[in-house]
């Protein structure tokens, strides 16, 4: 009987969100647009190792994530070596 109950509050659960679904569409074409700006942008960074200079990607890639609001540290144990922790 339990295994019944926890079937049924599973399917209404799925029910719901599957209701709430279109509510929160998501602008597929305009994700990938702005995914493929972004690509697009780091790509131009020069980041060639020898020396690496990964410090100028690490810094557009947390801009953004700035921007969305979204919490990111830089950390670098050589001056043009840097990475992004979000």
């Amino acid at each position: 009987m339990g295994t019944f109950r926890y079937r049924c509050v599973a399917g209404l659960l799925l029910c719901a969100a599957a209701c709430r679904a279109a509510d929160y569409a998501v602008d597929w074409p305009g994700i990938h647009e702005e995914a493929l700006e972004h690509y697009t942008h780091l790509l131009r960074i020069d980041t060639t190792n020898p020396p690496g200079n990964e410090t100028k990607a690490a810094n557009y890639v947390k801009s953004v994530l700035d921007r969305e609001g979204i919490p990111s540290q830089l950390f670098s144990l050589e001056p043009d070596r840097t990475s992004d922790d979000c």
